[in-house]
This record gives structure tokens, C-alpha cells and sequence, in this order.
């Protein structure tokens, strides 16, 4: 049970060397961030009306 992995060269699981699993956790983390924040940006537009 774990995430869906959208490509092979996305998957950080078993990769030793430090440098290249943040590189690879980083990724994944922007693309989440990017994924979310329109959805996030209504949210708070919907509570904070000016």
C-alpha cells in the first residue's frame, strides 16, 4: 500500500545515494504543491471574503 508512482524515474524507493532521493522528493513535492494550490486558492477565497 503506497502512492501511485506516475513514472519509474519518479520513484525514490531504494535509492541510496542522499543527493538524488531529496532531488527526487523535491520533485514530487512541487508537483503536489502545483497540483493543489488552485484548489487551495478557492478555499481560502471562499472564507476570507474581502
Amino acid at each position: 500500500m503506497g502512492r501511485k508512482v506516475e513514472k519509474e524515474e519518479d520513484n525514490w524507493y531504494g535509492v541510496i545515494d542522499p543527493k538524488r532521493r531529496k532531488q527526487i522528493q523535491d520533485r514530487l513535492a512541487q508537483r503536489a504543491r502545483q497540483t493543489n494550490a488552485p484548489r487551495k486558492r478557492l478555499q481560502y477565497q471562499k472564507y476570507h471574503v474581502e
